[in-house]
């Protein structure tokens, strides 16, 4: 019983210490990205769209780097089917070479084609702010 009790506190303290550092998303309420469709066709038999994405830096800041995050939604009709911006071989997107910021109040755009209709799943996991 003694023991049962031991084990007992000592998972009820791992599952306090998991929680406590559990990360919770952060929110970058200044910065918005939209898509947007232009259009959609069909090639091959597969019905392919291209989107206009907008990059919206609502802040007094200038965004020197930003990092977005995207999933298997982004699926390419080909290697050249994204440009005004740099994927990465993680699949993470960047500002591309030449352009070193987003102005406050501003905004960047950058295209893809894809695959299907479904919007790309796209994520904010990082932005530098200059000071």
């Amino acid at each position: 019983m003694k023991t049962l009790s031991i084990v007992c506190i000592i998972l009820l303290f791992i599952s306090i210490v998991s929680s406590s550092k559990t990360e919770k998303p952060i929110k970058y309420e200044n910065c918005i990205i939209s898509q947007n469709a232009i259009g959609n066709w069909q090639e091959d038999g597969q019905i392919i769209t291209q989107y206009s994405i907008n990059i919206y830096n609502n802040s007094p800041k200038i965004i020197q780097s930003i990092k977005i995050s995207t999933d298997y939604t982004l699926c390419l009709r080909d290697i050249d089917s994204i440009w005004n911006i740099k994927l990465l071989p993680n699949g993470d997107l960047i500002l591309p070479t030449g352009t070193n910021s987003i102005d406050s109040y501003s905004s960047h755009t950058f295209y893809f084609i894809v695959f299907g209709t479904e919007k790309v799943n796209l994520t904010i996991k990082s932005i530098t702010y200059s000071i």
